[in-house]
Protein backbone atom coordinates (compact mmCIF):
# COMPACT_ATOMS: atom_id res chain seq x y z
CA UNK A 1 0.00 0.00 0.00
CA UNK A 2 2.85 2.53 0.96
CA UNK A 3 4.08 2.09 -2.72
CA UNK A 4 0.87 2.83 -4.27
CA UNK A 5 0.45 6.28 -2.37
CA UNK A 6 3.54 7.25 -2.85
CA UNK A 7 3.02 6.13 -7.03
CA UNK A 8 -0.19 8.76 -6.34
CA UNK A 9 1.69 11.31 -4.54
CA UNK A 10 4.57 11.60 -7.40
CA UNK A 11 1.75 11.19 -10.13
CA UNK A 12 -0.41 14.17 -8.45
CA UNK A 13 3.04 16.44 -8.34
CA UNK A 14 3.83 15.54 -12.04
CA UNK A 15 -0.01 17.25 -12.66
CA UNK A 16 0.51 19.89 -10.99
CA UNK A 17 3.87 20.86 -12.41
CA UNK A 18 2.25 20.69 -15.71
CA UNK A 19 -0.56 22.64 -14.77
CA UNK A 20 1.87 25.52 -13.52
CA UNK A 21 3.88 24.94 -16.62
CA UNK A 22 0.76 24.56 -19.17
CA UNK A 23 -1.48 26.73 -17.66
CA UNK A 24 -3.82 24.51 -18.10
CA UNK A 25 -6.92 22.09 -16.34
CA UNK A 26 -6.41 18.92 -14.26
CA UNK A 27 -8.05 16.77 -16.67
CA UNK A 28 -5.64 18.30 -19.95
CA UNK A 29 -2.76 18.25 -17.61
CA UNK A 30 -3.61 14.26 -16.72
CA UNK A 31 -4.38 13.87 -20.73
CA UNK A 32 -0.94 15.33 -21.36
CA UNK A 33 0.76 13.29 -18.52
CA UNK A 34 -0.78 9.72 -20.36
CA UNK A 35 0.25 10.96 -24.11
CA UNK A 36 4.10 12.35 -22.43
CA UNK A 37 4.48 9.17 -21.21
CA UNK A 38 3.23 7.08 -24.23
CA UNK A 39 5.54 9.10 -26.13
CA UNK A 40 8.87 9.05 -24.22
CA UNK A 41 7.84 4.84 -24.11
CA UNK A 42 8.01 4.82 -20.06
CA UNK A 43 5.19 4.46 -17.33
CA UNK A 44 3.20 7.20 -16.06
CA UNK A 45 4.86 6.76 -12.78
CA UNK A 46 8.38 6.76 -13.84
CA UNK A 47 7.84 9.29 -16.27
CA UNK A 48 6.15 11.74 -13.67
CA UNK A 49 9.00 11.03 -11.16
CA UNK A 50 11.64 12.27 -14.28
CA UNK A 51 9.14 14.72 -14.86
CA UNK A 52 9.40 16.23 -10.88
CA UNK A 53 13.05 15.56 -11.07
CA UNK A 54 13.61 17.57 -14.22
CA UNK A 55 11.97 20.21 -12.72
CA UNK A 56 13.47 20.08 -9.35
CA UNK A 57 17.00 20.67 -10.50
CA UNK A 58 15.90 23.98 -12.00
CA UNK A 59 18.23 27.11 -10.08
Amino acid sequence: MTTAVSDRDLIERAIGILMQQRGCDLDTALTALRDDAQTAHQSVRDYAANLIARTSRRP
